[in-house]
């Protein structure tokens, strides 16, 4: 018997209208990584400085930044679909693969993204020529796809009513779109771009929260003299 064909992920008016509902089934912790990114950036960063979201999706981190005032917010996603989700009052929003590279921004979030762009070291690259002196990235991706967390990843899928032909089922559908790297690589590479101060803050079954900071210019220039 053959298998039957099974079409990518695909990010289109299906998904965009359900999303947040799906990403809590599928994403451990997904509303505390948010509330955690959100946290932070209260502390961190003035109402008026601004921040992009970069796989906005549905909008659920930059509704709660509108929520507590933020006013210089930016969302960018490659899916049009998901966009027309987000209230178009509280941020800026650009549909494209592309990081916007007409602004420097005081805070990046970027969250279950990065993991589905194949040339992440570029979008690295990018990000970091994007942020102010003395700006953060909040960076969430997948780090681990296989061993005992998997397993235990498929029983947090389960518990959320999730079948075992659902959870085979995603999975053959994202087998070709999502790059996962280690907790290690991104730390790596994260530091091999400058970022200092880089740290796990948030951490599930196959998941890794990390926050980099971009040195201010005089720390840059302590380096550059070592």
């Amino acid at each position: 018997m053959e298998d039957i064909q099974i079409e990518d992920w695909k990010f289109n008016q299906d998904t965009a209208k359900k999303f947040a509902e799906h990403a809590r089934k599928h994403i451990p912790g997904y509303d505390r990584v948010i509330d955690k990114s959100v946290k932070f950036i209260e502390y961190h960063v003035k109402k008026t400085e601004p921040i992009i979201d970069v796989g906005c999706a549905t909008g659920e981190t930059l509704k709660r930044l509108n929520q507590l005032g933020f006013t210089n917010l930016h969302g960018v996603d490659n899916s049009v679909d998901m966009l027309n989700e987000i209230p178009k009052n509280i941020a800026t929003l650009t549909c494209s693969d592309s990081f916007p590279q007409d602004k420097k921004y005081k805070a990046i979030t970027m969250n279950w993204t990065l993991h589905f762009i194949k040339n992440k070291l570029e979008y690295i690259k990018n990000i970091s020529d994007g942020l102010e002196q003395d700006g953060f990235l909040i960076l969430t991706d997948k780090t681990q796809n296989d061993g005992k967390f998997l397993d235990l990843y498929h029983d947090f899928k389960k518990q959320q009513g999730l079948t075992d032909l659902e959870i085979e089922t995603k999975a053959k559908q994202l087998r070709n779109i999502m790059y996962i790297d280690s907790q290690e690589w991104y730390l790596s590479q994260l530091k091999s771009f400058n970022f200092s101060d880089v740290v796990i803050i948030d951490a599930d079954w196959c998941f890794t929260t990390f926050i980099a900071k971009k040195p201010d210019l005089e720390h840059l220039i302590r380096l550059s003299n070592n």
